[in-house]
């Protein structure tokens, strides 16, 4: 499994995710949050933190997403330079 390069938060809690061999993924972080004890009225605010030493992804509720996890749970992203 690569490992996450850089986390990018985009519209309606979708997170894309740059792994190091440049694959780009998109995740939608309600499947996390909705398991999480953050209520669904805070999901405006709900900002997210690479944790580059574990390769995870922090929520503001402490539950850390493995990048494995966000792998199998994301969408390729095609990005327009790339066919």
């Amino acid at each position: 499994m690569p490992r996450i390069h850089s986390i990018y938060p985009v519209h309606e809690f979708h997170l894309i995710i740059e792994f190091e061999n440049r694959e780009f993924r998109v995740v939608d972080l309600l499947l996390f949050v909705q398991a999480s004890s953050l209520n669904q009225g805070d999901l405006e605010s709900v900002q997210v933190r690479l944790c580059p030493d574990t390769n995870t992804v922090l929520l503001p509720d402490g539950q850390f997403i493995s990048a494995n996890i966000l792998y199998d749970n994301s969408l390729p992203l095609q990005l327009p330079f790339e066919k």
